[in-house]
């Protein structure tokens, strides 16, 4: 849901440019295609060149004949406190237990940033197998629990100015891949191959994408390569609330594109103001179904 979110705000924003409509009756797709691809540009990025070339600091391969939680909880803190120390982010990479060539055996991650304690547990109880408490403060993006289950999930370890670690689930450190700077650099590009609004749709979408992301708690490297130090994220989107918060993305901007594609065919079709089809289409709605979600 995540990309898809992002392949149509791309598109909602390269909607918003008359030209890019105009280009698009005259059989030339590729401003909205600029504004689906580049939305998706940074996450392609991390994971074609990026991941291929910045390897985890830490892997954590629990062996499939005695796989031991404590085992798994002292790499955790391990990884915590050269952090720490070293005042770097570190990598670290969660493999699940392989059973067989298709099957893997899940286990849970357990942050307690309070009381400093990170647990590891086999089983469905939620009961920790393992229960360690970290030297060092940390802060998690993953509230309480991470499953892992039939692929790794990377964490990233990174300090913080107030002295305690930050654990997020990242598919990768986003260096550079989100940078705003990029993001102008690739619109430069695409205006120079074919224009001018090409060349806005393209870096506005990168743009976009990296600003979306920032709204969690991940953050990006936005200036690089001017800093090479990477910006916490904003913290308004809980880690639980990102499938929600990306299907209503999907759907606000699914409401653009539609009312902008109304209003500049022809001949136009009367429609509502947008704020009042984002508001009674969008905000309402939405807002009623999250509070459906808690009651129910």
């Amino acid at each position: 849901m995540k990309r898809l979110s992002h392949v149509m705000t791309g598109l909602a924003w390269a909607s918003c440019w008359p030209a890019a409509h105009q280009a698009a009756r005259e059989g030339n797709p590729i401003p909205f295609l600029l504004g689906a691809v580049c939305a998706l540009l940074p996450d392609t990025l991390d994971r074609w060149t990026t991941g291929l070339l910045e390897r985890p600091d830490i892997h954590i391969v629990p062996p499939p004949e005695a796989p031991a939680p404590q085992a798994i909880a002292e790499a955790l803190v391990m990884g915590i406190s050269h952090c720490h120390n070293t005042g770097k982010a570190i990598g670290m990479e969660c493999y699940p237990v392989p059973i067989d060539v298709k099957r893997w055996r899940p286990y849970r991650l357990q942050f307690d940033s309070v009381r400093r304690l990170i647990g590891v547990s086999f089983d469905d109880t939620g009961v920790p197998g393992a229960l360690l408490a970290s030297p060092v403060s940390f802060v998690s993006d993953t509230l309480s629990t991470l499953a892992i289950h039939n692929a790794p999930v990377s964490l990233l370890a990174a300090p913080k100015d107030d002295g305690r670690v930050a654990i997020t689930v990242t598919s990768a450190g986003r260096p550079w891949s989100h940078s705003l700077v990029m993001a102008g650099s690739i619109g430069a590009i695409a205006g120079g191959l074919w224009g001018m609004t090409a060349g806005v749709i393209a870096g506005g979408a990168m743009g976009l994408h990296a600003f979306i992301d920032q709204w969690g708690f991940t953050g990006s490297n936005l200036y690089w390569p001017f800093t090479h130090k990477r910006s916490e994220g904003w913290q308004w989107v809980q880690p639980n609330q990102g499938r929600f918060f990306d299907f209503a993305l999907f759907w606000m901007a699914l409401l653009l594109l539609g009312w902008n594609i109304l209003r500049t065919i022809n001949p136009p079709v009367e429609s509502p103001p947008l704020t009042q089809i984002l508001l009674f289409g969008g905000a309402i709605p939405l807002a009623l179904l999250k509070l459906s979600r808690r009651l129910f």
